[in-house]
């Protein structure tokens, strides 16, 4: 009454006082647990105008936004509703959030639930649009709960079905297609269903059988979508899809007859373009007419506007040569869409496995690897093709690898074949060829230096009154500064590289002579300059020819068995077996290649042959495993019988170890190995049992014990891991009188101490073997000159420890570090793994205490920061 006396006061005329009065009394009097006219219409104006609109309005913003940022792939089929990734959901949180806050206001002021009947007819809408909300944030169960509370308590509105819709959509998203079939049925059981819905009733129900692969009947609902969609994007996305489908169940007909309608309807460029490239993908051969396909993307390759599109042309051209059984025509064109990819890292990886499968079965190895690895480090790990395509490189890497050593080693020992004044000639014209390279790549650094000064002078004098004009944004390639500075920072890195496709991958090409004789050289001393630095390094002495011989007869063998076992390429493993047979006839390894080619034959059905080489197994070792296996089939089950028998104390005697009962360890040790003397695990038993006895002994005896190791198994894995303990304690040894850097805390900071790059993995993630083959065709490439060191443990049960030694400080290390995090190579160690760098004084205390989550503390404190 105060605020009315103090406003008649100020002249307000009476008429505007009683409409103040009237408002004041029915803003006092709209209470929403009493359902009267007045009380409902404004709680109904109120909702709907206020807190429902602008939660739409955010919701809607969101929705765009992440259409906006949702890329599809339009070499996979298109989704029918784009939802993108994780990642892109979650940046559309604050448009989504602010939606669910202001529904949420409005249904604690606003509703209107009176003995369990709502009268606010906008609170359904707002629980409805809480769902939609938490369906595109991918919060999955809390959208179920909004929709099944819509779809309990506001039976028969609206929003009653249309929850159902969402519930149908939300289901598939889950993979929960139980729950998604029932309500489907709950619906088409519904007589009442509205047909203003029945638009988005088919889009979700194609939606739902494109998930179970029913494609016939997501086909037929997706028709039905199409023919009542009025939205022209809507329209040429579901025909899109339709032509897809189409294509995936091989009638070409309709699938071309769909893209072209898409390419008349569609208001999108890039939906317009990739139509007209799966068009030529799907044509369909039986009716000709491919010459005018092929001239309309021949067309668009000489387009302006599709330049960061010619790898998707090319993928077409590509595809329909294929399609021809043109392979020949294919492969160029495959490889120029790989070539020419530069953003479309899905249209990449797709050219890629498809190049690797063409040569995987011609049998090229060498070119396959090289295009799976590609496809690997650019494809999506969720992609269906992804495991194949990663086991294969992974096959391929370990069978080049061996290839390359061979290659390699031949090399240099041609080299150091050589008469001595050839072999000056032969390392004088390398040398020659070395300086003409150096004059080169100077001239064109000159050139380049003039280019970059003249934009400079240009650029300054275009600017002379603007100054500030280039500083911040802008182009990259329009500022010559930042272009410059971008040119030394990569060279910097990555060393001078040619403009070419895959630089920053290792070169899958036989290794020429010179390379196979840089690889042989020491950093510390060599002067690529300097005739000596190269000759001192071949294998001109008896010794130094045997230990290369040593490795090409290691990596025949391996390379035999990757072809018989993985790539099951019969006679390829016969060539490799025969030519270490032939060049080696008495290498460590003659009779498993015996038995092996006895096999290899016999499953060739070359009965003769694999009588030959059955009669020398038998001949040269008759007590040996192999004979019994040839002469006796029935030996195989007996010898399976002892292996598993041995494999099972094994572990029998490793888990008592792990759990510090080193007594029984050692006593299942000494129990399996005096028993059976000849058991293949002998040099593991005896390894365990030293690492059993350390717990007991002092320091010297252990170091005794495994130097006795390393000189009894020289080639055994054993001998490895003793010998990088040995190093362990070794450092242990040099960082006893050096104190914790800070605090309690057992690490020092060292930046000038030698430090190494650590990766701990799982092993059944990743083979071992593989993990430091990938490393070292990556030290090869990008590191030969700095000798690096690769070398395993294992750091747990089943996880492995590889460290890569070592560098002369932590800046240094740091540069390693960083370059494997941003490069191709970590690729095949897929997501779970842990990599930093470390000190060598810390490295003993870290590995000793298995203190992975302590050292990593300090490793952001004191490196990553």
């Amino acid at each position: 009454m105060k605020v009315i006396a103090i406003m008649y006061n100020k002249g307000v005329n009476s008429v505007r006082l009683s409409v103040l009065v009237f408002l004041l009394v029915l803003l006092g009097s709209c209470k929403t647990t009493k359902n009267t006219f007045l009380n409902r219409n404004f709680h109904n104006t109120t909702t709907r105008y206020n807190w429902y609109f602008n939660a739409n309005e955010s919701y809607k913003s969101g929705v765009k936004k992440l259409q906006g940022q949702s890329k599809d792939d339009f070499n996979q089929l298109l989704s029918v509703y784009p939802l993108g990734t994780k990642k892109e959901a979650q940046s559309v949180s604050p448009q989504m959030d602010k939606a669910l806050k202001k529904c949420a206001v409005a249904i604690n002021k606003h509703s209107m639930l009176i003995k369990g009947k709502e009268y606010n007819r906008w609170i359904d809408n707002s629980y409805l649009l809480i769902g939609k909300s938490y369906f595109y944030k991918q919060e999955y169960i809390k959208a179920v709960e909004a929709f099944r509370l819509v779809s309990r308590q506001f039976l028969g509105d609206i929003t009653f079905y249309e929850a159902f819709i969402w519930l149908i959509n939300t289901y598939v998203e889950m993979n929960d297609f139980s729950s998604a079939d029932l309500v489907i049925e709950n619906v088409l059981m519904d007589e009442t269903f509205p047909q203003d819905l029945n638009q988005q009733l088919s889009l979700a129900l194609a939606n739902y059988h494109i998930a179970i692969e029913d494609y016939d009947l997501a086909i037929e609902e997706l028709n039905t979508a199409v023919s009542l969609t009025k939205k022209k994007r809507e329209k040429s996305r579901g025909l899109f899809i339709l032509a897809q489908l189409y294509s995936m169940q091989d009638n070409f007909a309709l699938a071309t007859d769909y893209f072209t309608k898409v390419i008349r309807t569609s208001p999108d460029y890039e939906m317009v373009f990739n139509a007209k490239i799966n068009r030529a993908r799907s044509f369909d051969t039986s009716t000709g007419g491919s010459d005018v396909i092929i001239a309309e993307l021949q067309k668009m390759l000489k387009d302006d506007k599709n330049k960061e599109f010619l790898d998707v042309i090319y993928f077409g051209l590509a595809e329909l040569s294929n399609r021809q059984n043109k392979i020949k025509e294919a492969i160029p064109l495959y490889e120029l869409s790989v070539s020419t990819s530069v953003k479309n890292d899905a249209q990449k990886a797709l050219s890629s496995v498809i190049l690797a499968d063409i040569y995987y079965d011609k049998q090229s190895y060498r070119p396959s690897q090289a295009y799976y690895d590609t496809a690997v480090v650019f494809m999506n790990s969720q992609n269906q093709r992804y495991k194949n395509a990663q086991q294969k490189q992974l096959t391929l890497t370990e069978l080049i690898s061996n290839l390359d050593i061979i290659e390699n080693q031949d090399s240099l020992q041609r080299i150091a074949l050589m008469p001595e004044k050839e072999r000056t000639a032969f390392v004088d014209d390398l040398i020659r060829k070395i300086e003409e390279e150096e004059r080169k790549e100077k001239e064109l650094e000159n050139q380049r230096r003039s280019e970059n000064n003249f934009f400079t002078d240009r650029t300054q004098s275009q600017n002379k009154f603007n100054v500030n004009q280039n500083r911040g944004g802008g182009w990259y390639f329009d500022n010559p500064n930042t272009l410059s500075f971008g040119f030394s920072e990569f060279k910097r890195k990555w060393g001078k590289r040619k403009l070419e496709d895959n630089w920053r991958r290792s070169n899958k090409k036989t290794l020429s002579v010179e390379e196979a004789l840089a690889d042989t050289i020491d950093a510390d001393v060599f002067d690529p300059k300097n005739r000596d630095s190269y000759i001192k390094n071949l294998p001109l002495t008896i010794d130094a020819i045997k230990a290369s011989n040593n490795m090409i007869v290691e990596a025949y063998f391996d390379a035999g068995v990757i072809y018989k076992e993985q790539l099951e390429d019969v006679p390829q493993a016969i060539k490799t077996f025969e030519t270490l047979n032939d060049r080696f006839p008495f290498s460590e390894n003659r009779v498993m290649v015996l038995y092996f080619l006895h096999r290899l034959h016999d499953e060739k059905g070359n009965i003769d042959f694999a009588d030959d080489y059955k009669d020398q197994l038998i001949k040269e070792f008759p007590n040996s495993d192999y004979a019994k296996l040839v002469m006796d089939p029935s030996y195989m089950q007996e010898l399976s019988e002892a292996n598993s028998s041995l494999q099972s104390q094994y572990e029998q005697a490793f888990t008592l170890y792990n759990r510090s009962k080193y007594k029984e360890c050692v006593a299942i040790c000494k129990r399996v190995n005096t028993k059976n003397p000849n058991n293949l695990l002998y040099p593991n038993f005896d390894f365990l049992s030293t690492q059993a006895n350390a717990h007991k002994s002092n320091k010297n005896t252990y170091i005794a014990n495994l130097e006795h190791i390393i000189q009894k198994y020289p080639k055994h894995s054993v001998a490895e891991s003793a010998k990088q303990i040995l190093s362990l304690l070794k450092m242990e040894a040099d960082s006893e009188d050096i104190s914790p850097f800070e605090g309690d805390s057992p690490y020092v900071v060292k930046p000038d101490a030698a430090h190494y790059f650590i990766l701990l993995f799982n092993d059944y993630d990743l083979e071992l073997s593989i993990a430091k083959s990938t490393l070292s065709d990556y030290h090869s490439e990008y590191y030969r000159l700095a000798r690096l060191n690769i070398s395993s443990l294992l750091f747990k049960e089943h996880t492995h420890l590889i460290t890569i030694r070592e560098f002369g400080n932590q800046a240094k290390a740091m540069e390693y570090y960083q370059a494997f995090q941003n490069g191709d190579v970590r690729g095949v160690f897929g997501g779970d793994y842990t990599a930093f760098v470390i000190a060598g004084p810390n490295f003993p205390y870290f590995f000793k205490n298995k203190d992975v989550e302590g050292y990593n503390k300090m490793f952001k404190e004191n490196y990553k920061n």
